[in-house]
């Protein structure tokens, strides 16, 4: 006797609407499976155009903050001209102001690491560490929600760890872009967790806009306090000297960081927040992991010899991200077990 042909769905189907509708049991239309694959598809073009921030901070030549600086420079007016259009209040209470900017602080020291990163080793390196924010994450959210830390978090999240240290202690010369690296990555962790609060509070947009703004104290700070920082900061005396503003960079400069500043910046976070009204926030997270893939494929095909990196690097980096693939799927499926558990015994 066969089996109905509606019980031979095939696996990847199972596992896209897994990550497509999160923990959702929802029974799907074929329109509504259009429309998934829409936003799923247009997310991962999100993660695809992100994938570049990497590159783009090797190909601009200034230095980590000042770089930052730009970046924030032409974002935050972009931003909030998106806001008017879109008719998005600015009005915030006291403490939210505070709360925001603070948060923008940790996201300006989070860039800053970033890039230097980058910039002090390759972007190879300073992506994978990246994957070290689920580490943190998982340490961090239940401290500030002040719940029990899951077993289950923690030992997925120092495998990952484990396997970068030894991945990276094979190319000890890249040290200081893997300190810098996984400082970026528990800076950028803190702020997911802190924005976790923030979005039950205000939109999503607003937020952002508070946070870019208050990304400008830390990364003005660096400016001040690093060697030669304010060297490359075009000051007001310095504008109509050699050509003036637009001198101090090159024009190749000027344009990587329009397009980092407007296409990989901008334009992804506005369409971001539209794809949360269809897409749950599990899905995002999850396809956000697929960033550092992006970027090392990208950064090898366009840098070449200089990306180039130990077998041994590529195949703890796939390691990671086998895990970071199917974490989810195991996580709830041992969320099913245990808590059906009771409901097993009670019969019995």
């Amino acid at each position: 006797m066969g089996v109905p042909s509606t019980a031979r769905k095939p696996h990847f189907w199972r596992l896209f609407r897994f990550y497509a509708k999160g923990n959702n049991k929802i029974k799907t239309t074929p329109t509504l499976k259009h429309n998934l694959f829409k936003s799923y598809a247009h997310l991962h073009f999100l993660v695809f155009i992100f994938g570049f921030t990497g590159i783009l901070g090797k190909l601009i030549s200034l230095s980590a903050e000042s770089l930052v600086f730009y970046r924030l420079a032409l974002t935050v007016p972009a931003l909030w001209v998106v806001m008017k259009m879109m008719g998005i209040s600015l009005q915030v209470s006291k403490r939210q102001f505070r709360q925001y900017i603070w948060a923008g602080c940790l996201l300006g020291i989070h860039w800053i690491c970033f890039f230097g990163a980058i910039k002090a080793s390759n972007v190879s390196v300073a992506l994978s560490c990246l994957a070290t924010s689920s580490m943190f994450a998982s340490l961090l959210e239940p401290l500030h929600q002040r719940r029990k830390i899951e077993w289950l978090d923690v030992v997925i999240s120092t495998v990952v760890f484990l396997i970068l240290a030894y991945i990276l202690g094979l190319e000890m010369s890249f040290w200081l872009g893997a300190v810098l690296g996984v400082g970026a990555a528990f800076f950028g962790a803190w702020v997911n967790v802190l924005n976790k609060k923030f979005i039950t509070e205000s939109h999503a947009v607003t937020i952002s806009f508070y946070e870019l703004f208050g990304a400008l104290i830390p990364v003005v700070v660096f400016l001040g306090f690093s060697t030669g920082g304010f060297l490359e900061f075009p000051t007001p005396r310095t504008w109509g000297e050699s050509g003036g503003f637009w001198a101090d960079l090159g024009r190749s400069d000027w344009f990587w960081l329009m397009i980092l500043a407007w296409v990989c910046t901008t334009y992804p976070f506005v369409a971001y927040v539209n794809l949360l009204k269809r897409l749950s926030a599990f899905t995002v997270t999850f396809a956000i992991n697929f960033e550092p893939i992006y970027s090392i494929v990208f950064a090898f095909l366009i840098f070449g010899e200089s990306e180039r990196m130990r077998p041994e690097f590529y195949i703890g980096v796939a390691i990671i991200f086998v895990l970071i693939l199917f974490y989810p799927k195991i996580k709830n499926k041992i969320n099913n077990k245990y808590s059906t558990r009771p409901e097993r015994a009670k019969c019995e």
